[in-house]
């Protein structure tokens, strides 16, 4: 594609990648596509999560203890998460490689969602990739979670039996270190793209050998994924404040192409695939 050049300098890759993304978006097919798979995983997500939520109300009604009321919460998280990854990370994945059909200038039929139930290795191939995305993305986002939850309770605790000025002081470091890890997420999600992208699209690949290959590229390439990443938090805040509307509509479909984009320029640059 002709991405041309601003004031004779070459754009940037991540400003290419976009720009690629921006005009694929413009062809007839490709909103239409993504936007029905987008919709259909939104569904099935929908659907699980109001079971869990629907079974969380009833134990609230009939469970009196509290003790006994936050072990069935727990339980219930855990369950969702389970039915999450055995029957929403097929489709997710899926409309990723939909995704790549388009950027291949290939109009995936809507069958393709249901691409990783279709046999039993494609299905324990989505189990494997999907087990290792939630990894990717829950770990970090349990300890920022925790660190802001810590930080909060440090000085709650602080400026009622100590001092309040000591306990403001006691402050900013927690919160620093919570915010070099919300950087470490914000990373994390360029790297994780990277490894969706080598898995999804290369199932000759083994996902050991897909996140040796992320883990090769990522690393060569760091700023690159920073950046990629740092540049689609404005329109995700965005999207968050159209209260999910912009996501839907034109976000994540403009970001899952440029990652795609990306993943492919970089993993070609570096010979790995």
């Amino acid at each position: 594609m002709n991405m041309g050049v601003t004031n004779g300098k070459k754009p940037s890759l991540t400003k290419s990648v976009h720009v690629q993304a921006q005009q694929l978006l413009a062809r007839p097919h490709t909103l239409p596509t993504l936007i029905s798979a987008l919709l259909f995983c939104l569904l099935v997500t929908v659907m699980l999560y109001s079971a869990q939520s629907l079974l969380y109300y009833t134990a609230y009604l009939v469970v009196k203890s509290e003790v006994w009321l936050t072990v069935v919460t727990v339980t219930l998280l855990v369950l969702f998460g389970i039915a999450f990854w055995l029957i929403c990370m097929p489709l997710w994945l899926a409309k990723l490689r939909m995704a790549g059909h388009l950027c291949e200038d290939r109009i995936p039929a809507a069958r393709e969602i249901l691409y990783g139930f279709s046999t039993r290795w494609r299905y324990y191939r989505s189990l494997r990739v999907g087990a290792v995305v939630m990894l990717l993305y829950l770990l970090p986002l349990l300890a920022v979670s925790g660190l802001f939850t810590g930080a909060y309770n440090i000085f709650k605790i602080l400026s009622t039996s100590i001092n309040f000025w000591i306990s403001l002081m006691a402050l900013p470091p927690l919160l620093l270190v919570a915010l070099a890890l919300s950087a470490l997420v914000l990373f994390l999600s360029g790297f994780t793209s990277l490894f969706c992208a080598v898995a999804v699209g290369n199932e000759s690949l083994s996902v050991r050998e897909a996140l040796a290959v992320a883990v090769r590229v990522g690393r060569k390439n760091l700023k690159t994924l920073f950046v990629f990443a740092l540049k689609n938090l404005l329109w995700l805040l965005l999207s968050l404040a159209t209260v999910g509307i912009l996501y839907a509509l034109w976000f994540s479909h403009r970001y899952t192409l440029s990652y795609l984009r990306l993943s492919i320029i970089l993993t070609s640059k570096e010979n790995e695939i």
